[in-house]
């Protein structure tokens, strides 16, 4: 019966030396704060982003009213010509009254009679950082 026992120490004697050990942490670090920068900027960007969507959004809705009150104001024109002619009696009355009837009302419910003129050209050309082009104007309630 023979019983052997075998044990092995070995040490490196390279390990913890070098310039390595002592700058790992600044490599760590360095890498983290890229890492902080990078989804700071990605935040930034989502965040200009949704402004700028937002924005646009307000325009195209500005827009839309400032198209309807021109509608809306063509068709009051509209009516008043037909009623001049329906007076002095070269329209007939039966083409006019059915339109009558389906005309809005000549007052204007909403609070953008105030507002400002946008730019047209919005699109083709994009504002340098630091400027302003936001239209200050009153938001509907």
């Amino acid at each position: 019966m023979s019983s052997t026992y075998q044990a092995q120490v070995t040490q490196h004697l390279l390990q913890g030396a070098g310039i390595w050990v002592n700058k790992r942490f600044m490599y760590q670090a360095l890498n983290d704060r890229r890492i902080v920068d990078s989804s700071f900027r990605q935040q930034i960007l989502y965040t200009v982003n949704q402004v700028e969507t937002i924005y646009w959004g307000l325009v195209q809705a500005y827009e839309d009213v400032q198209a309807k009150e021109h509608a809306l104001d063509q068709s009051s024109k509209l009516l008043g010509d037909n009623q001049k002619q329906l007076e002095i009696g070269t329209m007939a009355r039966s083409t006019w009254s059915t339109p009558k009837r389906r005309l809005p009302p000549t007052s204007k419910p909403h609070q953008f009679a105030e507002l400002p003129e946008l730019s047209a050209n919005r699109s083709s050309s994009r504002p340098l950082p630091g400027t302003s082009t936001i239209p200050r104007f009153p938001l509907p309630p």
